[in-house]
């Protein structure tokens, strides 16, 4: 983990909505950020399935 995801745990475990899930990327910016974060948190498949589907929408929306 990279240190300013101490901070973001640390605020969600305190916040009213710690016991529901996170939401799922749907624009192309969250797309393209939720890739860059897993391919820095090691989970290189999972990344390169959202990489997949953020080029995807990237090239094909509109």
């Amino acid at each position: 983990n990279y240190p300013s995801v101490i901070y973001y745990k640390n605020a969600r475990l305190n916040s009213p909505w710690k016991d529901f899930p996170a939401k799922d990327a749907r624009t192309i910016v969250e797309f393209k950020k939720r890739y860059k974060h897993l391919l820095v948190q090691g989970h290189y498949f999972k990344g390169l399935l959202a990489g997949s589907a953020y080029l995807y929408r990237k090239l094909f929306h509109k």
